[in-house]
């Protein structure tokens, strides 16, 4: 006979909650020593099938975990106690984690609810506004755009990149944020002063961002999947002249320079185009998110997968983004002292483009100058799309823009490394860390043979492709030794790290694909052209490699005396041997004096003073330009004058320059922490100095030798300093929960030095008039603003009559009653090129963020938003040149003789008094009020939910750049730079709007739900 014994199952239930009563939604109830268990709902209650005699966990983050033993009960209530020490924040830092409370650097964090409220699908996007001493600004509003992101000012003239850390991988740009799902992201801390930049060296000088992402928590198993649905439109659109409008400025331009209109103008038909209308269009985004997750006393695993679809609000069928993503998250303790660990990720991004963001040839532009009186369809013009007789030059209608453009993207990467951590002496850890990144993208692009105007030909149509293929290795080993002797506190780590990237590519084009199939994408392939001389080809390897060594202390004393010191010692491939090696040292001091006996003020809950100085350093400077290399880059003409040929020949296009070194950014640091009313209210202020020398420059007075560029050298040196104040409120009342922040950052940038042969280094210059426009020289912001300072409008003869030198001589005998009056600046009695000054700057001097929640019952409220003060914007994408432009409306309050008051110049033809020079005429203020982000939520009863056995389901609506308050009459305030190919960095044109593609108002819905 058989014997079996079968425990007894029971239900047991119960209510969990806080020290004062609350309820704890989330706390993880589970069986000892099993993975059974449950979580607690929105009301704090629990319900588990168990064995009679089992000994319940109860755990939850920032409470001591409690086990009880049920005994025969069904009913356990159970009132956690917070935790004191788990309470206190935690922050990532270099290499490991350690409590806000005895932190020495200035380190902010933004955590998983803070981003989660966003539809935009940019994890970069959406910490504007959330945290100080960081400064976004949009490179565009385009699908897929990635955003320029400041720690603490520019860090360099080049590429201002922060170091972006996502689970340990490391990657030179925030274009990985891009790439991540909001959804897997637990938290983001920012490394913003030298002390916490230090241990990475060489590549801390612009700040470093730490992305942690979700993983599993020790209990029962979830799912969760949430949506997004959401209806994206253009935020604001220029007001640009109607039919109407445009032929009385038309007919005034003309009549001023005594010239007859134009018939098109004098006798226009019935076409009153509006090309904005036409341009922008509501589009649609969604995103989907997938994880599961389960984690056991011993190992976690965590698996997402997201999708992203997203077109954009120009040509949503030629300018769309679509993203998948997947991750891997997994860690088991193999026994009790080795634990193995792994992250997996894949991306891939694709979609296409279209022109933006310049003067010339984009949609934007071609809207902004195109006059209304041409009709958008001509049945009888090629591809049927109407050209304008009045408005030629590189201008053309803006809907054949966007049919002449087809270019498409494709990018892979697969990233992850497996880390070892080995722990066979207590309070010693040695780990190893291996991880590899590969990367594939490919470009590929056609234009169709078109003669839309005289000056805008293509003869035969074009098609290219482009390949590139990254890969990239970095081995990391650590030792740290954590150990506490009375009440002293030690955290010792000490690491080598090797890195190498290996980076390839192959571009080419060609012409000719048959005309019966050149719009056929299976014929749009270098193959399918006709092999001519038109076939072009180029490859490019590079090699880079990075060799170093670290070390850290953490000291404190009763976390109360606070120290620590690192060391860094960084060898790039990037420079030769004698300045291959440099080293970064940082020191930072604490002192709770909230902590000491004599402290009596039971206001102050806590209070923390802090120093930091840190040195870090910057090799981003392309690879070989230290040595002498051959390429192929200049044509050459042989043979006879009847029978010439022309070959490719090589030779060094760049002098070398073996003494180039490190740029070193030295920073100082002082900070006040303060918490008041048992930390209800939370404040941190800082005060920084931020100091860039050895400025990697291309010296524009540097002799050239044998026809080459000269080469890049250190020059300069420049300065951030400012201050930042971040203020923290939550509170309970009642059924209302309370929590808000408010961030302050102000900016000072200036240059310190140029030790080069010339007095200045020019960035950017404006093609409309062949002159620099933005400008490095000392004493002056990063990338000023540079023309003519104006002084009004010369209302009248009179006006004009007074505008003398010392002489009596007029200063602009060509002007007319209306046109700009400019200032001798230099007051040498005449208006000339030494009269050019500066005329505003790119960078606010005040940047303030803004987030409040609420919650009630059910319900959740939540708001983001970010102001920005004392920037200017260069209207630069206005094209006075062009003899027939159209007009933004404001133009209508010109001068002229029936509005003598009118704000704006009078418009003539021929421009005597050159009224479209750079001046400030053209700079506006830039500040603005923006809504970042709004949403209300609704969780839905548990009582609901638990009868589909959820665990947790809400619904929500959102808006992101709901309401923008500003005056500036261009497209967006939040004018970044994009890069060029003569400005890779962007630098020189940040807040000039050449045309802006605007960032988009998007209203959404969406639900979450976890099983």
């Amino acid at each position: 006979m058989a014997c079996f014994n079968v425990a007894a199952q029971r239900t047991v239930s119960g209510k969990i909650t806080d020290n004062s009563g609350e309820p704890l939604p989330g706390v993880n109830v589970f069986v000892k020593g099993t993975t059974a268990g449950t979580q607690t709902g929105l009301d704090g209650y629990f319900r588990l099938s168990v064995e009679e005699g089992v000994t319940l966990v109860f755990s939850y983050i920032g409470f001591e975990t409690l086990e009880v033993d049920i005994g025969a009960r069904t009913t356990i209530n159970v009132s956690l106690r917070e935790d004191s020490e788990l309470l206190k924040e935690v922050v990532v830092i270099g290499y490991g984690e350690q409590t806000k409370k005895v932190a020495t650097g200035s380190i902010s964090k933004i955590t998983a609810e803070n981003l989660e409220n966003f539809s935009v699908p940019n994890v970069g996007q959406s910490l504007q506004g959330q945290v100080s001493g960081v400064i976004f600004k949009a490179s565009s509003g385009q699908p897929g755009a990635v955003p320029q992101i400041f720690i603490r000012g520019i860090g360099t003239n080049g590429d201002n990149n922060p170091l972006v850390i996502v689970d340990g991988l490391i990657y030179d740009n925030p274009e990985i944020l891009q790439q991540l799902s909001p959804d897997d992201v637990e938290n983001v801390n920012i490394l913003k002063d030298g002390a916490s930049t230090s241990i990475y060296g060489t590549r801390g000088a612009n700040g470093v961002i730490i992305v942690s992402t979700k993983e599993a928590k020790e209990g029962q198993g979830s799912l969760t999947y949430s949506n997004t649905l959401g209806i994206q439109s253009v935020w604001k659109i220029p007001n640009v002249l109607n039919r109407d409008q445009y032929i009385e400025l038309m007919t005034e331009k003309y009549e001023n320079a005594a010239t007859e209109l134009p018939d098109a103008i004098a006798d226009p038909s019935l076409f009153d185009t509006d090309w904005f209308g036409l341009l922008f269009e509501n589009s649609r985004l969604s995103t989907h998110n997938l994880s599961f997750a389960k984690g056991t006393q011993t190992g976690r695993f965590r698996a997402s997968f997201s999708y992203v679809d997203q077109e954009g609000i120009i040509a949503p069928e030629k300018a769309k983004f679509e993203r998948i993503t997947a991750r891997i998250n997994a860690d088991q303790e193999i026994n009790d002292v080795l634990t193995f660990g792994q992250n997996i990720f894949y991306a891939q991004t694709s979609g296409s483009t279209i022109p933006e963001n310049n003067e010339f040839g984009t949609p934007i532009a071609d809207a902004l100058v195109y006059d209304p009186l041409t009709p958008d369809i001509d049945l009888n013009a090629q591809f049927e799309y109407g050209q304008s007789d009045l408005v030629q030059k590189e201008y053309i209608n803006p809907l054949s823009r966007i049919f002449i453009t087809n270019n498409e993207y494709l990018n892979r990467q697969i990233a992850g490394n497996a880390w070892l951590a080995l722990e066979f002496i207590p309070d010693l850890t040695v780990k190893t860390d291996m991880a590899v990144q590969v990367s594939n993208n490919s470009n590929n692009g056609f234009s169709p043979a078109y003669e839309l105007t005289p000056a805008f030909e293509n003869e035969i149509n074009d098609v290219f492709s482009f390949r590139e293929e990254f890969t990239r290795w970095k081995w990391e080993n650590t030792i740290n030794y954590q150990k506490k002797i009375n009440d002293h506190q030690f955290d010792i780590l000490l690491g080598i790290s090797a890195q190498e990237d290996d980076y390839k590519n192959l571009g080419g084009s060609s012409s000719g694909i048959q005309p019966e199939v050149e719009f056929d994408p299976n014929f749009q392939y270098l193959d399918g052209a006709i092999d001519s001389l038109d076939l072009t080809n180029g490859t490019e390897g590079v090699r880079y490699a990075l060799y170093s060594q670290f070390g850290r202390i953490l000291y404190n004393f009763k976390a109360k005396y606070l120290a620590t010191f690192t060391l860094r010692r960084d060898g790039s491939t990037r420079f030769g041997s004698a300045n291959r090696y440099a080293t970064f040292p940082s020191a930072s001091v604490g002192w709770v004096m909230s902590a000491e006996p004599f402290w009596s003020i039971s206001a102050i809950s806590f209070l923390k003073l802090r120093a930091s100085y840190g040195e870090n350093g910057n090799d981003r400077i392309g690879d070989n330009l230290f040595r002498s290399t051959i390429n192929s880059v200049y044509d050459y003409q042989f043979g006879k004058p009847n029978n010439q040929f022309i070959y490719r020949g090589s030779t060094t296009p760049v002098s070398a320059n073996p003494e180039v070194k490190w740029e070193r950014s030295r920073q100082f640091d002082i900070g006040l922490e303060l918490g008041l009313w048992d930390d209800k209210i939370s404040l941190e202020f800082d005060y920084y100095k931020k100091v860039t020398s050895d400025l990697l420059f291309i010296d524009p007075a540097a002799p050239l030798f044998l026809g080459t560029e000269a080469p890049i050298t250190n020059l300069g040196e420049f300065q951030n300093s400012g201050f930042e104040v971040d203020i923290n409120y939550h509170e309970n009342l009642g059924d209302v929960k309370l929590n808000a922040g408010l961030n302050l950052t102000t900016l000072k940038n200036e240059a310190t030095n140029l030790n080069g042969q010339s007095a200045f280094v020019d960035l950017y210059s404006w093609p409309v008039r062949n002159v620099p426009i933005t400008r490095y020289e000392i004493r002056q912001p990063v990338g000023f603003f540079r023309g003519y300072e104006t002084d009004g409008i010369f209302r009248s003869e009179n006006d004009i009559l007074r505008h003398v030198n010392e002489d009596r001589e007029l200063l602009q005998p060509d002007a007319e009653p209306g046109d700009i009056k400019y200032v001798d600046v230099n007051g040498d009695g005449k208006i000339d090129s030494d009269d050019i000054t500066k005329i505003g700057k790119p960078w606010a001097d005040l940047t303030v963020g803004f987030r409040l929640g609420v919650d009630y019952k059910n319900f959740n409220l939540t708001t983001v938003w970010f102001a920005s003060f004392g920037s200017e914007i260069y209207r630069a994408y206005e094209r006075q040149d062009v003899p027939n432009n159209s007009h933004q409306v404001e133009w209508l309050d010109r001068w002229s003789e029936n509005n003598p008051n009118g704000s704006y110049p009078r418009l003539v033809l021929n421009d005597p008094n050159n009224n479209s020079r750079p001046s400030d005429f053209f700079v506006e203020n830039g500040n603005f009020l923006r809504l970042r982000n709004i949403q209300m939520a609704y969780n839905l009863p548990i009582k609901i939910i638990e009868k589909v056995k959820m665990s947790a389901a809400k619904v929500f609506i959102a808006a992101d750049n709901l309401l923008t308050i500003t005056d500036y009459t261009g497209f967006d305030p939040e004018v970044g730079g994009t890069p060029t190919d003569e400005n890779p960095n962007a630098i020189g044109l940040t807040g000039v709007d050449r045309g802006f593609y605007p960032l988009t108002k998007t209203i959404s819905a969406g639900i979450s739900i976890t099983f």
